[in-house]
């Protein structure tokens, strides 16, 4: 396993409440403030229920016992950031299938099964 792969399972772990006050230390911090804008920081503490509770600065004071303490080694950390994408594979895929969610029967279901049917008549397999 990579290093940056065992560093992303320790972050997991150390998310969960059974590592209150965690100190995730040396890092290369990116997140958004509430405004929007970039902040950078250099350690965070992770509280009880595995959000972070605090961000510190290169030089300001960390606590002095946290429950523990994990050395980042300068690796950049993105808390906050999720990535939100699509696979463009899977969305043309969607668009060859049927979508039966908005009927309300099964008549309704088999009526816009054959409708879908004579509307592609060379498809040998109709999925949705």
């Amino acid at each position: 396993m990579t290093s940056s792969r065992v560093f992303a399972v320790a972050l997991a772990i150390i998310a969960s409440p059974a590592f209150a006050d965690t100190l995730v230390d040396n890092a290369n911090g990116i997140t958004l403030t509430e405004s929007g804008s970039v902040q950078r920081f250099d350690a965070m503490l992770i509280g009880d229920d595995g959000k972070v509770t605090r961000l510190f600065q290169k030089g300001d004071k960390r606590p002095d016992r946290p429950s523990f303490r994990l050395d980042a080694k300068g690796r950049t950390i993105l808390p906050g950031l999720i990535d939100g994408h699509g696979h463009v594979m899977g969305l043309g895929f969607q668009q060859l299938t049927l979508d039966l969610s908005d009927t309300q029967s099964l008549a309704e279901a088999k009526a816009k099964i054959a409708a879908y049917a004579k509307e592609f008549p060379n498809r040998k397999w109709i999925i949705g």
